[in-house]
């Protein structure tokens, strides 16, 4: 597992992502995409990004709940849930192998998934 880690952070090095290693995984941040955690997780690699919701989705978990929905129903990788702060949480799942072509796709969805939670209209109202 950690050498599929290893060539998947260097893989994402390539890309323009600066990595931090921490006990538990590596922190990659990019100028310009969103950061986020790669870590083991059963027997695999788990993508984690979390985004801090507004006054509003707290107060309206319901209509939060709603947006929350329309991003998974959308989704071609990731899936969207709330936490127990109340924040937006997109992960993914993969096994621990690294294959350079299926990665590169993989990075790609994760990648327009990320960039569809912005564009909705509705994303002004519960994120920040």
């Amino acid at each position: 597992m950690a050498s599929a880690l290893h060539a998947m952070s260097k893989h994402l090095e390539s890309l323009g992502y600066q990595s931090k290693e921490t006990d538990d995984g590596f922190w990659f941040t990019h100028p310009k995409r969103p950061g986020f955690r790669l870590t083991p997780f059963r027997g695999g690699l788990r993508f984690v990004r979390y985004l801090e919701s507004s006054r509003r989705a707290k107060k309206n978990p319901q209509d939060f709940a709603d947006f929350v929905n329309s991003l998974n129903a959308d989704a071609t990788l990731a899936r969207y849930f709330v936490d127990r702060d109340h924040d937006l949480v997109v992960e993914f799942w993969i096994p621990a192998s690294y294959d350079k072509t299926a990665f590169a796709t993989l990075i790609a969805a994760w990648q327009a998934d990320n960039g569809r939670i912005l564009a909705l209209p509705r994303a002004r109202d519960f994120l920040f």
